[in-house]
């Protein structure tokens, strides 16, 4: 099943991060113009470079050829992950390398996502 065909509660970043949560992701789903707007301000803070709400948009962190979200181009797990062909870290031989067990550190919440696609291997 194409990722962009998948529900949203199974859109999972390549860290582990549930897309389907995400408010930009859910911003965008929902192209509601002052959801777009709130996140534009909240990611123009965040980023420290005005981002207006037209320029906002999500399908999920491993869409192919759809909208990504700001966060994507600072990413450096997602183009490990597409590199070696993955859709998650928890297919990597690798799990948990250094630079993502970094990442986990300051969302353990991942941890649990990936732990649970590792375990249905």
């Amino acid at each position: 099943m194409e990722r962009e065909e998948m529900a949203t509660d199974k859109l999972i970043g390549a860290c582990g991060m549930l897309c389907g949560n995400c408010a930009a992701y859910k911003a965008t789903q929902t192209t509601d113009p002052e959801e777009l707007k709130t996140l534009a301000e909240i990611e123009s803070g965040y980023l420290g470079a005005e981002i207006r709400p037209e320029e906002n948009g999500c399908d999920g962190c491993m869409t192919v050829g759809g909208r990504v979200g700001h966060c994507v181009p600072r990413c450096t797990i997602r183009p490990c992950a597409l590199s070696r062909g993955y859709q998650t870290c928890a297919e990597c031989d690798r799990f948990a390398c250094e630079q993502l067990a970094a990442l986990l550190k300051e969302e353990p919440e991942k941890i649990a996502v990936l732990a649970g696609l590792r375990a249905e291997k």
